[in-house]
């Protein structure tokens, strides 16, 4: 039984039809844009050129709809959701939504990542997108999912058609997977008629794409790979079907320009737009990011504040022992002072107080406190090391555990040495029956 949103689809081609001359007879120009697999990455990850920041993508899609040159669709090829579903990841996936709503995509597909959401929240994210879903592969075996079999829109003269397809792996269990492949050629077989461009979004994973495309020869003029594929620089032309991929959390989108003339389509050019530094961030999402970030980490602090509470109860410690109880900073961590002092990180990666929590490791010796203590930055400090699962980025003896908190050093980028101290020698004794003599970074690495 067809849904009403697919009767409306049909209903929406039917004029389309009538008011055009012949769907071999349009001559026009498109362009499609693509992004897909955010996986609930809003900001900056920090893993290089391009950026996966949501803001940058807002401020590129801005300056790709003012052009005013050729008419753009925009496709989402899904996996807005990030693989983990706790809280954190669900009020992410929300406001997410909510700021992708916002750049008026046209459609969006139901990655495998969307689909295993819970009704109710998956619906909300749908609302929060203020545009249409599609999911014909999830379809075949679910009900009620508010989604659409296909997604069909005029630009710029032309019909453009969307389809959907999941790798069989991903398949519930209702669905016999062998026959995703099959039905997927079936519905392009249905609707190329209707379109002057036919392109089926695939999240196919690590699965090779040429036997889709293979099966989708004559029909499809795009396959848009999504999952674990990254993004192409350059599509794969197999037979007359070009394979592109974009994903990698949104660093990229891809871009297809399409020139059709009297039914004939003369080009299909494909291209990677990243989003690196030159890309002007949007005002209104980047304020956004920075204050779902900002209520993120509070949230954040006051769930490792309170099982250090526990532990230091458990421990019959009392908090105003420790240093830094009231202070306002906290610990950075190794990676934040790299950033301007390479050389000194360096030294200190050869030197056995970066190897303490792996010499604890070796030894099984990390549940002695008395050890674990002098093995860690921090330990059991507000702000610090809490254990090696939740606060591993704190595990070893860093520069911190000298030299102090530097929160506000790095926050105002070395302007600020509140908190931090001026000899870093009389720490030492914490550790040490008396300061050594020599260098702390020059130390040379415990043997194995």
């Amino acid at each position: 039984m067809r849904s009403l949103g697919t009767w409306a689809m049909i209903l929406v081609l039917g004029l389309l039809l009538t008011a055009a001359q012949g769907c071999r007879e349009r001559s026009g120009r498109l362009r499609l844009v693509f992004s897909a697999d955010t996986r609930g990455v809003l900001a900056d990850c920090g893993c290089g050129t391009p950026s996966c920041d949501l803001a940058r993508r807002a401020g590129k899609l801005r300056e790709l709809r003012q052009d005013g040159g050729t008419p753009i669709l925009l496709v989402d090829g899904g996996n807005l959701h990030g693989p983990e579903l706790d809280d954190s990841s669900r009020r992410t996936a929300l406001e997410l939504s909510r700021l992708l709503g916002l750049m008026w995509y046209d459609v969006m597909v139901l990655g495998p990542e969307d689909a295993r959401l819970p009704h109710e929240e998956r619906n909300q994210i749908q609302r929060n997108t203020n545009t249409r879903w599609l999911g014909g592969a999830w379809n075949e075996a679910r009900t009620k999912l508010g989604v659409d079999t296909a997604f069909v829109a005029e630009r710029g003269g032309l019909v453009v058609g969307l389809l959907d397809h999941q790798d069989p792996a991903a398949a519930p269990g209702r669905v016999d997977p062998a026959k995703l492949n099959e039905r997927v050629v079936e519905r392009a077989r249905r609707l190329r008629p209707w379109c002057d461009v036919l392109v089926v979004v695939a999240g196919l994973g690590p699965q090779d794409p040429a036997e889709l495309a293979h099966r989708l020869q004559g029909l499809a003029d795009l396959l848009l790979v999504t999952g674990a594929v990254g993004s192409w620089e350059q599509a794969r032309l197999v037979g007359d079907v070009r394979v592109a991929g974009v994903g990698s959390h949104g660093c990229y989108l891809g871009q297809l320009d399409v020139d059709v003339q009297e039914g004939r389509l003369l080009r299909a050019d494909w291209s990677l737009l990243p989003l690196d530094s030159t890309v002007r961030e949007d005002p209104s999402v980047a304020e956004s990011l920075r204050n779902l970030l900002d209520r993120e980490e509070a949230i954040e602090r006051g769930r490792l504040e309170a099982l250090r509470q526990q532990t230091l109860s458990r421990l019959g410690i009392a908090p105003d022992s420790l240093p830094g109880e009231n202070s306002p900073t906290r610990y950075s961590g190794q990676a934040a002072c790299r950033e301007c002092h390479l050389a000194q990180w360096q030294a200190w990666q050869g030197s056995s107080h970066a190897r303490t929590w792996s010499l604890l490791q070796r030894d099984k010796a990390t549940a002695d406190v008395t050890r674990t203590r002098r093995a860690v930055t921090g330990w059991l400090e507000k702000g610090g090391w809490l254990n090696h699962r939740e606060t591993g980025e704190l595990s070893s003896v860093q520069c911190e555990a000298c030299h102090g908190r530097g929160s506000s050093h790095v926050f105002t980028r070395g302007g600020s040495f509140k908190s931090m101290n001026e000899d870093p020698a009389t720490i030492c004794a914490v550790c040490h029956e008396a300061p050594p003599a020599v260098d702390p970074h020059s130390l040379a690495p415990l043997a194995p």
